[in-house]
């Protein structure tokens, strides 16, 4: 048979605003908002103290002996304060966090009150009635940029909006703890004013119900609202934690509900919170534009519970994007190496446009490790695709798509000084050779995939005579993902050769091996610099380091080795801004 939780799922997704809530106190049992019974307990001890005796482990046993008759909450609430406005300031204590609840996290919106404002803000449910005097909901919508219609007495019902035009109608059945006219006693649990009862007979009419945290035990008027209900147009949902009570087994009889056992409000909410944003997902149109998969990103980042969304959501338009990576001839046999491979490189490029956007996007606005650690699965997975669908040996070649979204993520989190998001993508990826993890870094460069292979002959628009034809492609082609983080031209520039430079050291501090060069584009541009006494961007930003010292962001996160001593040799080691030091690193017989 189909599971409860199911049939409530596709309930609330078929037929958004049509369910409405019926929250007890059992919503906010997380919060440590005491329910009725505990307060009960509560006052019992209090009464029980000033008279001088201990109740031990059990208040109603002691009351039992002491009175020599069963407690009742509203009676002892009832006795102990006669009058509204004594019952309300007695009750405040135990609904308004103090500084120690707000150390601990007492007494404030639960996941169930924040999931519930999930649902309100996308529409699923309108109508919440709730016998609770606390306002961690209110609190919980709040937060979520919803200001709901209150109705917690007859007077705010003839000033609200009919709750048919409601964006959030919320019924507060017993009041509200601030106002002095809260119903607790037995004799006010019995009946509401004609006003509310027309109020609940429209509701519970037009509407389904979703019942949490209600026992049904005491609210005799509501449970008369409910049982004299004449319709059922939509079905009742009974989220029950623990044994139905006797009341509630009738209205479950009677209404024909469908009970759905529970471990807590907050598990079968967060549950049915996810579902639906499932179903929502299923239905949702593939991105047409990077444009709209960006702004997807943008909010799943925004947001830490969709940490698992936005894992899903890149994987999946990279697998979608390898799936249609078209095998290339080899170099060996093709009978044009040049059109073949810069039509390859061409179709590589538009087909990665969506992912590369999202890696752009989640390294330069990333602010959690798990958005750091979800750009090194990004470039393993891309690193790794030789390995689904390849058809010839020239297996090299196919690390293209990693080593531009390297080139991307890179600079995109070097101009947001997102070191730990660098760190990632440079520092640990790493990917298996005969059972052995290696760095990543080892293979996914320029020297591996074009000029070993040759096909640095062959990339489009090179210029004739150029010596460094891959960076400077590569510098050319990372521009369209990485201009709207770094719009200026000369910073661009200035990013993407700090980066090269950074990509260089790191890869001798991974592998233990000076790379056989060439190791970018700055090699041959800032000649001049030192000549007319003028620092170099690369040399500005390894100066900053050196003034900081341990305390510079890129040592925290590993790279030059992780600390001054390091530092200070590479700065040494990598000073190469002339022609004939450069010659001199590509004649080298020095291995990757």
């Amino acid at each position: 048979m189909i599971e409860p939780i199911i049939k409530l799922t596709l309930a609330v997704y078929e037929n958004p605003g049509v369910y409405a809530l019926l929250l007890g106190s059992g919503i906010s049992r997380a919060a440590n908002i005491p329910t009725g019974w505990e307060i009960m307990n509560d006052l019992i001890t209090k009464v029980a103290n000033l008279y001088s005796e201990d109740v031990g482990e059990s208040p109603e046993t002691w009351y039992i002996k002491y009175f020599r008759e069963d407690p009742n909450y509203s009676r002892i609430l009832e006795e102990l304060a006669p009058t509204r406005t004594e019952r309300m300031r007695l009750l405040n204590s135990y609904f308004e966090a103090d500084e120690e609840d707000q150390a601990t996290g007492s007494k404030q919106p639960t996941d169930a009150h924040r999931v519930i404002a999930r649902l309100v803000r996308e529409g699923y449910i309108r109508i919440i009635l709730t016998t609770n005097f606390d306002r961690l909901l209110e609190n919980a919508l709040r937060d979520e940029g919803i200001e709901p219609d209150i109705v917690c007495s007859d007077d705010s019902l003839n000033g609200a909006l009919p709750f048919c035009h409601s964006d959030c109608y919320i019924v507060k059945l017993h009041g509200d703890y601030k106002d002095s006219r809260i119903k607790n006693s037995h004799e006010e649990l019995m009946d509401y004013s004609e006003a509310i009862n027309q109020l609940l007979d429209r509701i519970l009419d037009e509407h389904g119900l979703i019942i949490c945290g209600w026992s049904a035990t005491w609210d005799v008027a509501l449970r008369c609202a409910i049982q004299r209900c004449p319709n059922r147009r939509f079905s009742m949902y009974w989220l029950s934690k623990g044994e139905l009570t006797e009341a509630s087994k009738l209205i479950i009889e009677q209404r024909h509900a469908e009970v759905i056992n529970i471990e807590s409000a907050n598990h079968i909410f967060t549950e049915l919170w996810g579902k639906v944003i499932s179903m929502q997902e299923i239905k949702v149109k593939h991105p047409i534009s990077s444009a709209l998969a960006v702004s997807e990103c943008k909010k799943y980042l925004s947001d830490p519970v969709h940490r698992i969304r936005l894992h899903d959501f890149l994987m999946n338009e990279i697998a979608r994007a390898l799936s249609r990576i078209p095998d290339i001839p080899s170099m060996r046999s093709s009978r044009d190496p040049y059109e073949d491979f810069v039509g390859w490189i061409q179709k590589c490029n538009a087909i990665m446009d969506i992912p590369n956007s999202i890696i752009a996007a989640i390294a330069f606005h990333g602010s959690t490790m798990g958005h750091a650690k979800l750009l090194c699965l990004a470039i393993e997975r891309l690193f790794n695709m030789d390995l689904y669908s390849i058809a010839n040996t020239d297996t090299a070649v196919y690390k293209y798509p990693a080593l531009l979204a390297l080139y991307i993520g890179g600079i995109s989190a070097l101009a947001s000084n997102n070191f730990t998001n660098l760190a990632e993508l440079v520092l640990q990826p790493q990917y298996y050779e005969r059972y052995e993890k290696k760095p990543v870094l080892k293979v996914l460069n320029a020297r591996v995939i074009f000029y070993d292979t040759g096909l640095e002959r062959c990339l489009p628009e090179r210029r004739p005579n150029e010596s460094t034809p891959v960076n400077s492609y590569l510098y050319k082609i990372a521009k369209k993902w990485v201009c709207g983080y770094i719009p200026e031209e000369k910073r661009y520039e200035c990013m993407f050769d700090i980066f090269e430079y950074i990509l260089a050291v790191s890869n001798e501090c991974l592998i233990g091996k000076r790379p056989r060069g060439p190791l970018g584009c700055f090699e041959l541009k800032y000649g001049d610099f030192e000549a007319d006494g003028l620092l170099s961007p690369i040399d500005q930003f390894l100066t900053d380091g050196i003034g900081l010292g341990d305390k510079w962001d890129p040592l925290k996160n590993g790279f030059f080795g992780g600390n001054t001593t390091d530092l200070n040799r590479l700065i040494k080691e990598y000073r190469i801004y002339n022609p004939q030091s450069f010659k001199t690193i590509q004649e080298s017989d020095c291995e990757c």
